[in-house]
């Protein structure tokens, strides 16, 4: 079924060069709510690339990470368990391949130790600085990331925040609120030098608030042109479901009429549970799912390239 919906995801959005490997460390055995996993998954496959969730105990060896292109380390909060967790993510980063670090709002997180210990060790100037609670809203987008291959001005949904200080100038700080900078990107062109990407909140991850500087992070990371599909980077829009949490039935309402259009559903693991092909209507019902209760991933694209998506709530029947 995961091979199905990738050959989908390449008619529709074109191919990419390289078949493009992302890895993404899971984040929900910390918090059940805590679903950023499936929402990198979701926008990984909706790019074409190969995505993958693993549960934390892949960290144990780098040998689990031989084929991947991009690593995703999606939890801020889930403290490492094995002894070599760390040393698994500084190989995996010193042989020279990609990874965004997920940290948060305070230096406590093992995503803010993780990260600070990998710019100490590439030899960054860069510290931790102020811990910050409450909604920083607007987050303001800046370099590359605020426009390679998507336009993304803003964050809109942005729930605390640890800012950090660099003068380093291979460290890029892409995200700025009140003067001071919650997102970082580090980047070389010495030899062996990967890129990684951090972000101080993994609220903005879970609440799927930008698909479009996600895909933009992941296509910096995966060091692709963006010349391969012509620049026509499809948008997204939010779809509304209702009711939401849903027990017996749910309908999705578009935001417009879909022609031909692909519509899958993932579960919190990244399995896809459903993939319905040539949906021509603005709006779709579900009733009597026989799935576990929990939080499900929504992606529909439509031949146009248009994407939607958004994430229901199944309760216990």
């Amino acid at each position: 079924m995961k091979k199905l919906l990738l050959g989908i995801c390449i008619l529709l959005s074109g191919f990419w060069a390289k078949a493009v490997d992302v890895t993404i460390v899971e984040s929900q055995s910390g918090n059940f709510w805590a679903t950023q996993d499936s929402v990198w998954y979701m926008v990984a496959t909706s790019l074409g690339f190969n995505a993958t969730i693993v549960p934390q105990s892949a960290l144990d060896s780098i040998s689990n990470f031989a084929s991947t292109d991009v690593l995703i380390v999606s939890s801020a909060t889930i403290m490492y368990t094995g002894t070599n967790h760390y040393q698994t993510i500084e190989q995996y980063v010193l042989s020279g391949r990609p990874a965004y670090i997920q940290s948060e709002y305070s230096g406590i997180y093992q995503g803010n130790i993780t990260f600070d210990s990998l710019m100490q060790r590439l030899g960054v100037n860069f510290s931790w600085s102020n811990s910050i609670t409450g909604n920083l809203i607007p987050m303001n987008v800046t370099g590359i990331l605020s426009t390679t291959p998507n336009q993304v001005d803003t964050l809109n949904y942005f729930n605390a925040g640890y800012s950090g200080v660099t003068t380093d100038p291979n460290l890029e700080a892409f995200l700025e609120f009140n003067g001071e900078f919650y997102g970082f990107c580090y980047s070389s062109t010495a030899a062996k030098s990967a890129t990684i990407i951090t972000i101080s909140d993994e609220d903005w991850a879970w609440h799927n608030s930008s698909p479009e500087l996600m895909e933009n992070i992941l296509v910096r990371l995966a060091n692709v042109s963006t010349t391969v599909r012509g620049n026509n980077y499809p948008s997204h829009t939010s779809l509304s479901v209702f009711p939401n949490p849903m027990q017996y039935s749910s309908t999705f309402v578009f935001p417009k009429e879909l022609k031909n259009a692909t519509l899958s559903i993932f579960n919190s693991a990244g399995t896809l549970m459903m993939n319905i092909k040539n949906i021509s209507t603005n709006l779709y019902q579900f009733e009597n799912l026989n799935w576990p209760a929990g939080i499900y991933s929504v992606c529909v694209q439509e031949d146009s390239g248009e994407r939607y998506s958004t994430r229901v709530i199944l309760l216990q029947k």
